[in-house]
């Protein structure tokens, strides 16, 4: 057998005794919670009984019992004990069983500092056949006392005004006029037979002659005689020292509750009840008990009692009311500091009471109990406490720590050195996003925007206007008069000047026989060197045109009808293709692979191609094509990537590609949700630096309930500023069907870059996640043939007329030259 007593916490190790084979061992390890206590708080025992012997414990049960030290007070037990509150019967444990028993206790408030409580438990079996008991010691200690302003901002209740201060009539039946406060008031009258409940009773103006008794309630009048107030005593000679403040209304138990003249709701002749009774206080916020009134106790004593729980079993404290002469008052005071949960004042007499005044406790906030209190900014209770939300791309969101306090939590964003799939290209950080890269000569480079977008920038190279590096020119930069730029090589090529065929000399005439002189060959005109001009389309939208190679050069996008689908659902996509080079795209290839779970039109194909022929130069090919969503499609983003080729042209240029995304919704069965989709256009297909661009946006809801509060941003590239500054519409809501159009202007600056921009606008509503799509402009420079030039006039020198005619008869000779050299090259008149 092992008998132990071991603290919580200490890590004590109890050794059985020898056992005999075959026998019944107990073993009973008792703790409590705390080596010392204070008078009124918990104290708890821990017992465990374990059967370590190699037989059963028999006799009718094995039995545990607890002894309460006389300072404290039994709370509850864990199980409940068999009987009373001290004794559990465990019935017959078998080798190896183990009870547990777990028990309450609180200490007296009138226990003293130093004061040492003695719990003893005791277990019994047939085969011990005696009480084998362990004891447990704890000591008192008495914190220092509070402060004197123990009770700050005291509850008093005069019967006077309500909770809510409204006034209360004599009469009144008082029962949950201060719930607001916690309070909430029943009253048992000491005869049955008359009523149950608590009312109002004018101290300043006493009745009771007409109903009940018929004895006028003089003695609850205040103030007596002797300070001018309608008090009188039955007995004595009427005076009453105690009874010097108007107390206006009381609380009684009536003897009658007549309501008739009128039948107003309230009883008509207030008359307190001879044989007494007891009024019940039970509260649902934390008080402490202060002080209440009694007046006219003359026949009995009364008594105040407080109790830990609304049921009244756990009483806390009581305290006595003397007997008094007739209409006297007295005050009954409490501790002002012990929380309960139930006041009883009660009394054997026709008495009243006046004046409840009760302490509030401030209770510290306890986190895990699901109510938000002070210091605390949420509380979703201790199973809720500490469950981290995740944010989603470019946004936040909040939870509730263990501690009751809210995190907010960004989600992933651009600009955080990690490429978040499925909303960015890439992200070298804050510091490197945007800053771009420099293309070497007739290659091509690739930085990360500040949107976390790659941006792919193009060298200089043979063919773009400008004269670079080792080029000795390109176009008409760098070439003079008589000189040509080869496309091919960026080499000057020098026009060649016809070499006139020489006049034959004639052959010696003989003097006598004279010959005729031979007509000499004429001269042939040289051929001009034909001028380079470009071919078609050199125009330009926005900025105007410049000069663009002889190749072609594609750019494409991509829309889908809608932002969100359903499974079992179509998607229409719309693809533009459009050649902005200065030729002929040849065999034009569009192929899109489409996402997991999508195919194409009523096929199972994933994959769509197109042989789409020739694209010319400036032309638009529009195409369209259905998708269907299967049933087994994940839900969630599903990116869409499409491309178009031609067979000439650098690899640069002949290529293109384009995106789209479009959300599969989880659950469509009985959704009601707006659907939004974004649309964005750029009127011109390109710009030169200091151009102009006309973008417009279109937000539709194709979705089944009203988008709130949408709002719109346009996140312009680097180098591109809005003319009017705005880049950012509060669109209000948008209606199931209905779409908005933003349209605004943005300028490139005049050093930006050639190259192609992509322009992101964004939408988002308070019931719809962002969504994105964007647009390309493509920046060029050259020469811009839609300037205006400013012509000056130069003063008349007289000889305008003349040098016009001449000019005239020269141009016409020139031209004349050069249809008679054709004429002879074609017939062969070679002289």
């Amino acid at each position: 057998m092992v008998l132990s007593n071991i603290p919580f916490g200490e890590n004590i190790n109890a050794q059985a005794s020898v056992v005999t084979q075959g026998s019944c061992a107990m073993e009973l390890i008792k703790t409590d919670s705390t080596d010392s206590v204070e008078p009124g708080q918990n104290l708890i025992y821990h017992l465990k009984l374990t059967n370590i012997g190699t037989a059963n414990c028999t006799g009718g049960g094995v039995q545990l019992k607890e002894y309460y030290d006389e300072k404290t007070i039994f709370v509850s037990s864990n199980p409940t004990p068999t009987s009373g509150n001290n004794l559990w019967n465990f019935g017959t444990m078998a080798p190896e069983a183990m009870r547990e028993v777990d028990v309450t206790t609180k200490v007296s408030n009138t226990a003293l500092d130093g004061d040492v409580i003695k719990n003893k438990a005791c277990f019994w079996t047939r085969e011990y056949n005696t009480w084998t008991c362990v004891e447990e010691t704890t000591t008192v200690r008495i914190p220092p006392p509070p402060p004197s302003n123990v009770c700050e901002n005291p509850i008093i209740i005069n019967f006077d005004k309500d909770g809510q201060d409204n006034t209360i009539s004599k009469g009144q039946v008082i029962d949950s006029e201060y719930n607001n406060l916690g309070i909430n008031i029943t009253a048992v009258n000491n005869n049955a037979t008359h009523p149950q409940i608590a009312i109002v009773f004018d101290s300043a103006n006493p009745s009771g002659a007409i109903n009940g008794d018929h004895i006028k309630d003089i003695d609850l009048g205040t103030p007596n005689i002797m300070f001018a107030g309608p008090g009188l005593s039955e007995t004595g000679d009427n005076k009453e020292p105690s009874n010097n403040t108007a107390l206006y209304n009381l609380l009684i138990i009536p003897d009658n509750n007549k309501n008739t003249t009128p039948a107003d709701g309230y009883i008509d002749d207030p008359n307190d009840e001879p044989a007494g009774g007891t009024f019940s206080f039970s509260f649902s916020k934390p008080y402490a008990f202060h002080s209440i009134q009694f007046i006219d106790l003359d026949y009995s004593t009364g008594s105040v009692k407080g109790y830990l729980d609304t049921a009244g079993a756990v009483q806390e404290f009581s305290l006595n009311a003397s007997k008094l002469g007739g209409n006297s008052v007295q005050k009954i005071s409490g501790d002002k500091t012990t929380e309960i949960k139930l006041l009883k004042i009660s009394g054997n007499d026709s008495y009243a009471i006046d004046n409840l005044t009760l302490c509030p406790i401030v209770v510290p906030p306890v986190c895990g109990n699901t109510v938000p209190e002070t210091g605390e900014d949420c509380d979703l209770g201790s199973a809720l406490n500490g469950i981290a939300c995740t944010p989603e791309y470019n946004s936040s969101c909040s939870y509730c720590s263990n501690d009751c306090h809210t995190i907010s939590l960004n989600g992933p964003t651009c600009g955080d050195a990690n490429v978040n799939i499925g909303n960015e290209d890439c992200d070298l950080g804050l510091a490197q996003n945007g800053v771009a890269c420099t293309a070497d000569y007739n290659q091509t480079c690739q930085y990360c925007s500040n949107i976390c977008r790659f941006v792919t920038l193009t060298g200089p190279k043979c063919g773009d206007g400008i004269k670079n590096g080792s080029e000795e020119c390109d176009g008409t930069d760098g070439i003079s008069a008589g000189q040509t730029c080869s496309v091919e090589s960026c080499t000057i090529q020098t026009t060649p000047t016809p070499t006139p065929t020489p006049t034959p000399s004639p052959e010696p005439t003989p003097t006598p026989t004279p010959t005729p002189t031979p007509t000499p060959t004429p001269t042939p005109v040289p051929t001009p060197t034909p001028v380079p001009s470009c071919i078609t389309n050199c125009g330009g939208g926005g900025g105007g045109g410049g000069v663009i190679l002889n190749a072609p050069r594609l750019l494409m996008s991509k829309q889908a009808n809608t932002f969100s689908v359903c499974t079992r659902e179509d998607v229409q996509y719309t693809v533009k293709i459009t050649n902005i080079g200065n030729e002929i795209g040849r065999n034009l290839v569009f192929t899109d692979s489409l996402p997991t779970g999508f195919t194409y039109a009523t096929t199972s194909d994933t994959l769509v191609s197109m042989n789409l022929g020739d694209i010319a130069s400036y032309e638009t090919k529009t195409i369209s094509y259905i998708a269907h969503v299967s049933a087994s499609a994940s839900s969630g983003a599903h990116i869409n990537s499409a491309n178009a080729k031609v067979d000439n042209g650098s690899s640069t240029n002949n290529f293109t590609t384009a995106q789209v995304s479009v959300n599969v919704l989880e659950n469509c069965a009985t959704a009601v949700y707006p659907i939004l989709s974004i649309t964005k256009t750029v009127s011109e297909a390109f710009i030169n630096p200091d151009g102009t661009a006309n973008f417009t946006i279109i937000v539709k809801n194709s979705g089944t309930d009203t988008a709130y509060s949408v709002n719109l941003t346009d996140i312009l590239p680097t180098g591109f500023s809005a003319i009017d500054g705005i880049v950012n519409w509060n669109l209000g809501d948008i209606q199931t069907g209905e779409s908005k159009t933003t349209t605004f202007r943005a300028k490139a600056n005049k050093d930006i870059n050639p190259g192609t921009y992509s322009n992101i606008a964004s939408a988002i509503a308070t019931n719809h996640d962002e969504i994105k799509t964007q647009a390309n402009i493509d920046v060029r420079k050259g020469t811009v043939l839609g300037e205006s030039i400013k012509l000056t006039r130069l003063p008349n020198t007289g000889a305008g007329t003349k040098v016009l005619v001449y000019f005239i008869a020269n141009l016409l000779a020139l031209l004349a030259g050069i249809v008679i050299y054709k004429k002879t090259k074609v017939y062969g008149f070679y002289g």
